[in-house]
Protein backbone atom coordinates (compact mmCIF):
# COMPACT_ATOMS: atom_id res chain seq x y z
CA UNK A 1 0.00 0.00 0.00
CA UNK A 2 1.35 3.05 -0.80
CA UNK A 3 0.68 6.81 0.64
CA UNK A 4 0.26 10.00 -1.26
CA UNK A 5 -0.41 13.32 -0.35
CA UNK A 6 -3.71 12.94 -3.44
CA UNK A 7 -4.33 10.01 -1.42
CA UNK A 8 -4.08 11.39 2.04
CA UNK A 9 -6.54 13.84 1.13
CA UNK A 10 -9.35 11.72 -0.54
CA UNK A 11 -9.20 9.52 2.48
CA UNK A 12 -9.52 12.04 5.07
CA UNK A 13 -12.79 13.44 3.01
CA UNK A 14 -14.12 10.12 2.25
CA UNK A 15 -13.77 9.05 5.80
CA UNK A 16 -15.53 11.82 7.17
CA UNK A 17 -18.22 11.91 4.87
CA UNK A 18 -18.56 8.04 5.35
CA UNK A 19 -18.62 7.99 9.10
CA UNK A 20 -21.74 10.72 8.73
CA UNK A 21 -23.20 8.85 6.27
CA UNK A 22 -23.59 6.07 8.32
CA UNK A 23 -25.28 8.57 11.46
CA UNK A 24 -28.16 9.04 9.43
CA UNK A 25 -30.12 6.67 11.74
CA UNK A 26 -29.27 7.94 14.80
CA UNK A 27 -30.58 11.62 13.97
CA UNK A 28 -27.12 13.66 12.92
CA UNK A 29 -27.50 17.02 12.19
CA UNK A 30 -24.82 18.29 10.25
CA UNK A 31 -24.12 22.00 10.54
CA UNK A 32 -21.10 22.77 8.79
CA UNK A 33 -19.12 26.26 9.63
CA UNK A 34 -21.27 26.86 12.20
CA UNK A 35 -20.65 29.01 15.77
CA UNK A 36 -22.11 30.72 18.24
CA UNK A 37 -23.60 29.40 21.57
CA UNK A 38 -26.47 27.85 19.84
CA UNK A 39 -23.56 25.18 18.72
CA UNK A 40 -21.17 25.23 21.33
CA UNK A 41 -18.81 27.89 20.18
CA UNK A 42 -17.95 26.24 17.59
CA UNK A 43 -15.88 29.29 15.27
CA UNK A 44 -17.07 28.53 12.11
CA UNK A 45 -15.72 24.45 12.71
CA UNK A 46 -18.23 22.36 11.10
CA UNK A 47 -20.22 20.66 13.68
CA UNK A 48 -22.56 17.47 14.09
CA UNK A 49 -25.68 17.47 16.51
CA UNK A 50 -27.05 13.79 17.41
CA UNK A 51 -30.59 15.46 17.74
CA UNK A 52 -32.18 12.13 19.04
CA UNK A 53 -29.36 11.80 21.40
CA UNK A 54 -26.97 9.98 22.61
CA UNK A 55 -26.64 5.40 22.22
CA UNK A 56 -24.75 4.61 25.51
CA UNK A 57 -21.50 7.23 26.36
CA UNK A 58 -19.42 7.74 23.00
CA UNK A 59 -16.43 5.58 24.86
CA UNK A 60 -14.88 2.38 23.25
CA UNK A 61 -16.51 0.72 26.52
CA UNK A 62 -20.17 2.29 27.37
CA UNK A 63 -21.18 2.74 23.50
CA UNK A 64 -24.26 0.93 23.34
CA UNK A 65 -24.99 -1.29 19.73
CA UNK A 66 -23.95 0.01 16.08
CA UNK A 67 -25.35 3.25 16.58
CA UNK A 68 -23.27 3.89 19.33
CA UNK A 69 -20.22 2.69 17.85
CA UNK A 70 -20.86 5.05 14.74
CA UNK A 71 -21.59 8.35 17.57
CA UNK A 72 -17.85 7.10 19.06
CA UNK A 73 -16.21 5.76 16.29
CA UNK A 74 -16.21 10.14 15.28
CA UNK A 75 -13.85 10.51 17.83
CA UNK A 76 -11.34 7.94 17.31
CA UNK A 77 -9.32 6.36 14.59
CA UNK A 78 -8.49 2.29 13.37
CA UNK A 79 -5.92 1.03 12.11
CA UNK A 80 -7.51 0.38 9.13
CA UNK A 81 -10.84 1.33 7.57
CA UNK A 82 -13.17 0.37 4.93
CA UNK A 83 -14.58 2.55 1.91
CA UNK A 84 -18.12 2.54 0.67
CA UNK A 85 -17.32 -0.82 -1.37
CA UNK A 86 -15.89 -2.26 1.77
CA UNK A 87 -12.13 -2.36 0.47
CA UNK A 88 -9.72 -2.06 3.95
CA UNK A 89 -8.04 0.88 3.53
CA UNK A 90 -4.67 2.10 5.58
CA UNK A 91 -6.04 4.41 7.87
CA UNK A 92 -4.13 5.63 11.44
CA UNK A 93 -1.76 3.12 9.91
CA UNK A 94 -0.23 4.60 6.47
CA UNK A 95 0.74 0.79 5.47
CA UNK A 96 0.52 -2.83 6.90
CA UNK A 97 2.55 -6.05 5.75
CA UNK A 98 1.83 -9.25 6.14
CA UNK A 99 4.67 -11.81 6.97
CA UNK A 100 4.40 -14.98 4.70
CA UNK A 101 3.13 -17.46 7.47
CA UNK A 102 0.36 -14.89 7.86
CA UNK A 103 0.90 -14.22 11.64
CA UNK A 104 2.77 -11.31 11.74
CA UNK A 105 1.12 -8.06 10.70
CA UNK A 106 3.52 -4.64 10.64
CA UNK A 107 1.81 -1.67 10.49
CA UNK A 108 3.52 1.81 9.84
CA UNK A 109 1.99 4.81 11.44
CA UNK A 110 1.24 8.37 9.82
CA UNK A 111 3.42 10.77 11.49
CA UNK A 112 3.09 13.72 13.46
CA UNK A 113 -0.36 12.09 14.44
CA UNK A 114 -1.69 14.32 17.70
CA UNK A 115 -4.89 13.12 20.02
CA UNK A 116 -7.42 15.50 20.23
CA UNK A 117 -5.48 17.08 23.43
CA UNK A 118 -2.29 17.51 21.79
CA UNK A 119 -0.11 15.21 23.08
CA UNK A 120 1.58 12.98 20.07
CA UNK A 121 0.37 9.23 19.01
CA UNK A 122 3.01 6.60 19.09
CA UNK A 123 3.40 3.08 18.38
CA UNK A 124 3.19 2.88 22.40
CA UNK A 125 0.14 3.98 22.62
CA UNK A 126 -1.33 0.76 19.54
CA UNK A 127 1.01 -1.17 21.88
CA UNK A 128 -1.34 -0.14 25.04
CA UNK A 129 -4.72 -0.11 23.54
CA UNK A 130 -4.16 -4.09 22.55
CA UNK A 131 -2.71 -4.72 25.94
CA UNK A 132 -5.42 -3.33 27.76
CA UNK A 133 -8.38 -4.94 25.66
CA UNK A 134 -6.70 -7.96 26.89
CA UNK A 135 -6.57 -7.02 30.25
CA UNK A 136 -10.45 -6.70 30.61
CA UNK A 137 -12.33 -9.76 30.76
CA UNK A 138 -15.37 -8.84 28.36
CA UNK A 139 -15.30 -6.44 25.48
CA UNK A 140 -18.87 -5.61 24.55
CA UNK A 141 -19.43 -7.45 21.17
CA UNK A 142 -21.76 -5.16 20.05
CA UNK A 143 -18.95 -2.44 20.14
CA UNK A 144 -16.43 -3.46 18.30
CA UNK A 145 -16.51 -6.36 15.20
CA UNK A 146 -14.27 -9.27 17.15
CA UNK A 147 -12.15 -8.63 20.85
CA UNK A 148 -8.75 -8.66 20.04
CA UNK A 149 -8.50 -12.28 20.72
CA UNK A 150 -5.73 -14.91 19.81
CA UNK A 151 -3.28 -12.45 19.51
CA UNK A 152 0.12 -13.78 20.46
CA UNK A 153 1.78 -10.30 20.80
CA UNK A 154 2.19 -6.99 19.69
CA UNK A 155 5.24 -5.06 20.09
CA UNK A 156 6.81 -1.50 19.13
CA UNK A 157 10.22 -0.97 16.99
CA UNK A 158 10.16 2.85 17.42
CA UNK A 159 7.98 5.39 17.55
CA UNK A 160 5.90 4.79 14.43
CA UNK A 161 5.97 0.66 13.67
CA UNK A 162 3.97 -1.93 15.25
CA UNK A 163 3.88 -5.39 14.30
CA UNK A 164 1.44 -8.04 15.79
CA UNK A 165 1.89 -11.44 16.02
CA UNK A 166 -1.07 -13.65 16.04
CA UNK A 167 -0.99 -17.09 17.96
CA UNK A 168 -2.99 -18.50 14.26
CA UNK A 169 -3.31 -17.19 11.07
CA UNK A 170 -7.23 -15.97 10.88
CA UNK A 171 -8.75 -13.95 7.84
CA UNK A 172 -10.34 -12.07 10.09
CA UNK A 173 -7.97 -9.99 11.61
CA UNK A 174 -7.47 -7.52 9.48
CA UNK A 175 -11.68 -6.30 9.45
CA UNK A 176 -12.13 -7.47 12.14
CA UNK A 177 -9.76 -6.17 14.67
CA UNK A 178 -7.54 -3.66 12.57
CA UNK A 179 -10.40 -2.46 10.95
CA UNK A 180 -13.02 -2.05 13.84
CA UNK A 181 -10.31 -1.49 17.43
CA UNK A 182 -10.94 2.21 18.22
CA UNK A 183 -6.64 3.34 19.40
CA UNK A 184 -6.62 4.48 22.95
CA UNK A 185 -4.69 7.09 24.08
CA UNK A 186 -2.54 5.78 27.12
CA UNK A 187 -1.79 8.55 28.94
CA UNK A 188 -5.68 8.46 29.74
CA UNK A 189 -6.65 4.66 30.05
CA UNK A 190 -3.58 4.05 31.62
CA UNK A 191 -5.13 4.25 34.98
CA UNK A 192 -8.66 3.47 34.65
CA UNK A 193 -8.94 -0.14 36.08
CA UNK A 194 -13.27 -0.38 35.18
CA UNK A 195 -13.00 1.43 31.97
CA UNK A 196 -17.21 0.68 31.29
CA UNK A 197 -17.54 3.11 34.51
CA UNK A 198 -15.79 5.78 32.85
CA UNK A 199 -18.67 8.34 31.83
CA UNK A 200 -17.17 11.57 32.11
CA UNK A 201 -16.15 13.34 29.00
CA UNK A 202 -12.64 14.15 29.66
CA UNK A 203 -11.86 10.57 29.02
CA UNK A 204 -12.95 10.94 25.15
CA UNK A 205 -9.40 12.02 23.81
CA UNK A 206 -9.21 10.43 20.41
CA UNK A 207 -7.50 10.95 17.10
CA UNK A 208 -10.69 11.06 15.28
CA UNK A 209 -12.05 13.32 12.61
CA UNK A 210 -14.78 15.37 16.08
CA UNK A 211 -14.33 16.08 19.20
CA UNK A 212 -17.32 15.72 21.77
CA UNK A 213 -17.67 19.22 22.98
CA UNK A 214 -21.61 18.82 24.51
CA UNK A 215 -21.40 17.18 28.18
CA UNK A 216 -23.14 14.14 28.03
CA UNK A 217 -26.11 13.67 30.37
CA UNK A 218 -27.20 10.09 29.50
CA UNK A 219 -28.90 8.26 27.00
CA UNK A 220 -31.23 9.99 24.74
CA UNK A 221 -29.69 13.44 25.33
CA UNK A 222 -28.82 15.47 22.46
CA UNK A 223 -24.75 15.24 22.07
CA UNK A 224 -22.84 18.17 19.86
CA UNK A 225 -19.20 17.43 18.51
CA UNK A 226 -16.97 19.62 16.58
CA UNK A 227 -14.58 18.89 13.84
CA UNK A 228 -10.83 18.35 15.01
CA UNK A 229 -9.02 20.74 13.66
CA UNK A 230 -5.69 18.49 13.79
CA UNK A 231 -7.12 16.24 11.97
Amino acid sequence: MTDTPDAVTRLVVDRRQFLLGALGGVGALVLGGCGGSEDGGAGGRPTVRMVHGAVGFPSPFAANGGPGYNQMILLYDTLLWKDGSGELLPWLARSVTSSDDHLTYTFELRQNVKWSDGRDLTADDVVFTFDYYARIPTVPPPVIGQPPRGIASVTASGPTTVAIRLGAPDVTFPAQVAGTIPILPKHIWDGIADPPAARDVSVLVGSGPYRLTSPYNGDTTPLLYEANDGY
